[in-house]
């Protein structure tokens, strides 16, 4: 008997515990969050090189070129680590959603010429996202650091050899990788 008015005791507390906290549950859904830059311009990025048939050989500089860039853009602003090719050297409110998205936009953007319009967009787009949650001030200057640094990295990397660019990529077989399906 006196176990179970102990399980009563113990059942009672819990079950009023758990009304108490549906209680205090707010009930309006929370807002989304702004979605991590550096991650939507890596699927940019990535989209980017297999839309533009892009050798596997030549990805991996895409890859570092657009890293660098985004890394040292970000990095800029607070900086925490030591700087790849850019030394830091951003106004303190500058935002680094904005400088890694103008970043990897820039380099892409250069690279993918041909892929102007989509790349505008999405560039377009993620600005004003930015927007909805940070001063244009703020993104103006974030987007003037980004700049600044795609096109410093550019310029570094322009003289390494990597002209003329490699072939596209047909696919391993040497045929279409849509014909292979």
């Amino acid at each position: 008997m006196l176990v179970k008015n102990r399980s009563f005791s113990i059942s009672s507390t819990f079950l009023i515990a758990l009304l108490a906290g549906l209680a205090t549950v707010d009930p309006t859904p929370a807002a989304a969050a702004a979605p991590d830059s550096v991650l939507q311009w890596i699927g940019i990025m990535n989209d980017t090189v297999l839309t533009g048939k892009t050798s596997p050989l030549a990805s991996t500089r895409v890859t570092a070129l657009v890293g660098a860039s985004i890394f040292d853009a970000v990095n800029g602003i607070h900086p925490q680590y030591e700087a790849l090719f850019v030394k830091p050297n951003a106004q303190a409110f500058a935002s680094r959603r904005a400088a890694a998205v103008q970043a990897a936009y820039v380099i892409l953007s250069a690279v993918y010429p041909a892929q102007a319009g989509s790349l505008d967009a999405q560039h377009d787009a993620s600005i004003a996202a930015i927007l909805a949650t940070e001063s244009a001030k703020s993104v103006q200057a974030g987007m003037a650091w980004g700049q600044t640094v795609a096109s410093i990295i550019l310029s570094k990397r322009s003289t390494d050899g990597n002209l003329p660019a490699p072939p596209p990529f047909v696919g391993v077989l040497g045929m279409e990788t849509s014909a292979l399906a």
